[in-house]
C-alpha cells in the first residue's frame, strides 16, 4: 500500500489526513507531541519537529513513502522540499521551498523576475528599523520573514511603535533580520492555484473576510472574487509569474495579493493549500473536484484530477471568540440553512478556548454556498450571528 507522509496534525491538517484514508493510502503523519486531531485518525505516527530536516527524512526512508505534503502552514515547507530532493519525490523543491518560505528572499526572486510587488528592505537593528521606517514613507508594515499565520507581521505609523514592533518580530524569527515594507492601502484579496509539470492549471482568487489585531487577519473569503476581466487578467499573470519567479512546481498553491488603483501586487506565495478559513473546500466546491485528492496525488506524482464542473459560489468564515476562557455555551441549533455546506467545531462545551490572535485561534468554521458569491456571503454572515458563544474567565 502507498504511504503519504503529511506535515502536521493540526485542524488545518485534519481533513488531508481524513482524505488519505478515503482514497485507501496509508498516513504517516509527523508532529510534535500534543492534542492534535491528525493523531486520532493517522495511521502511522512520528513525533518529530516539522522543521528537522534530517529526522523528517529518516522516517520518511523508514515508512518508504511515495510522497510527502502539508495544507495551511509553511513551516514544514522547506523540510518537504528538502525529503522531494533527497528521495527524488515528486513535488516542491527544496530550492523553490527555501524561496517560498522566506518573504525576504521571496520578494528579490519577484524582483528578479519582474513581478509587481510592494518596495521592501532587509533590517536587522532597531536604528536600520527606523531608517527604513523613514525611506519608505512612515507607513510600513513589519513582517517576521520565516513565520507563518500572520505571527510576526505589525502596521507601523508611528516612531514610537518600532522598538518593541521590531523585538515581537525578532521573537518570532529563526533569522537575525526582519522586513521593513511599504504600506499598501488597497484591498486584500487571495488565489488559491495548481501548478503541475511547469503548467498553471487554474488559478481561483477569492475575497478576503478580515479583522484587525496587529495587522489584518483573514478570518473567511467568498469565491470567486467577483473582479471585473481586466482586473481578473491582471491578477493571474502576476500569480503565474510569482509562481514561476519561485520555481515552484506540482503543488497546490497559496496567494496573498493587494489590489490598488486596479493593479494586482503580489504580497506572498506558499508553495501550499492555504488554510484559512477552509480553503481547500472552497476550491472543492467551486470547481467540483477534491482538492486534497489532488494535494495527495501531484505529491505522490500521480495525476490530479481537473474534471470541472458548474462553478458553485460559496463562502466560508471562521468562528473565534475575543476572550479566552472556559467554553461555557455554544449553541448552534439556529444554523438552519439550505444553503449550508459544513458547520464544524474544535471545541466542545468545557474546554479551555483560546483569545483570537491569529488564524491558529479558530473554534470552528461555518461553509456555504449561494448563486453568486454575494448572496453566499451574506448567508455565511447571517448564519454566524445566529451562533451563540459564551466564555468565562479562568479564575
Amino acid at each position: 500500500m502507498k504511504k503519504i507522509m503529511i506535515l502536521g496534525a493540526g485542524v488545518y491538517q485534519y481533513p488531508l489526513i481524513k482524505t488519505a484514508k478515503a482514497m485507501g493510502i496509508t498516513s504517516v503523519v509527523v508532529s510534535y507531541g500534543g492534542k492534535y486531531p491528525g493523531f486520532r485518525i493517522a495511521d502511522e505516527i512520528e513525533y518529530i519537529d516539522i522543521r528537522d530536516y534530517e529526522k523528517v527524512l529518516e522516517a520518511a526512508v523508514k515508512h518508504q513513502i511515495s510522497g510527502i505534503c502539508t495544507v495551511g502552514s509553511d513551516v514544514g515547507v522547506k523540510t518537504i522540499g528538502y525529503v522531494n530532493d533527497a528521495l527524488r519525490l515528486n513535488g516542491v523543491s527544496f530550492d523553490s521551498a527555501r524561496l517560498a518560505n522566506n518573504k525576504h528572499e521571496m520578494k528579490q526572486a519577484f524582483i528578479r523576475s519582474g513581478v509587481r510587488c510592494a518596495k521592501g528592505i532587509k533590517v536587522e537593528s532597531v536604528s536600520q528599523a527606523l531608517d527604513s521606517f523613514l525611506t519608505l514613507g512612515s507607513d510600513v508594515v513589519f513582517k517576521t520573514v520565516d513565520s507563518s499565520g500572520n505571527r510576526g507581521i505589525i502596521h507601523i505609523i508611528r516612531e514610537d511603535m518600532i522598538e518593541s514592533a521590531f523585538q515581537e518580530c525578532i521573537s518570532f524569527s529563526r533569522c537575525s533580520y526582519i522586513m521593513v515594507e511599504e504600506y499598501l492601502r488597497g484591498e486584500e484579496i487571495g488565489a488559491e492555484a495548481f501548478i503541475q509539470n511547469g503548467k498553471v492549471e487554474y488559478i481561483l482568487p477569492h475575497r478576503k473576510a478580515v479583522i484587525e489585531t496587529n495587522a489584518p487577519v483573514p478570518i473567511g473569503q467568498s469565491v470567486p472574487a467577483g473582479l471585473d476581466s481586466e482586473l481578473e487578467s491582471d491578477v493571474c499573470d502576476q500569480v503565474s509569474r510569482g509562481i514561476k519567479a519561485l520555481g515552484i512546481d506540482n503543488s497546490a498553491v497559496n496567494v496573498d495579493i493587494f489590489i490598488e488603483d486596479n493593479k494586482s501586487y503580489i504580497v506572498e506565495i506558499g508553495a501550499r493549500a492555504g488554510g484559512g478559513a477552509c480553503l481547500p473546500e472552497s476550491v472543492s466546491t467551486y470547481f467540483g473536484f477534491n482538492h486534497y485528492e489532488n494535494i495527495i496525488n501531484a505529491a505522490m506524482g500521480e495525476p490530479i484530477n481537473l474534471c470541472y464542473k458548474t462553478p458553485i459560489p460559496n463562502a466560508a468564515r471562521l468562528l473565534f471568540s475575543d476572550k479566552g476562557g472556559i467554553l461555557s455555551q455554544l449553541d448552534t441549533s439556529k444554523v438552519i440553512h439550505p444553503d449550508l455546506i459544513e458547520l464544524s467545531l474544535d471545541y466542545s462545551l468545557g474546554d479551555e478556548i483560546p483569545k483570537f490572535v491569529d488564524k491558529t485561534h479558530r473554534i470552528g468554521h461555518v461553509i456555504v454556498k449561494g448563486i453568486t458569491e454575494s448572496d453566499a456571503e451574506s448567508t455565511v454572515c447571517e448564519l454566524c450571528s445566529r451562533i451563540e458563544i459564551e466564555v468565562d474567565s479562568i479564575e
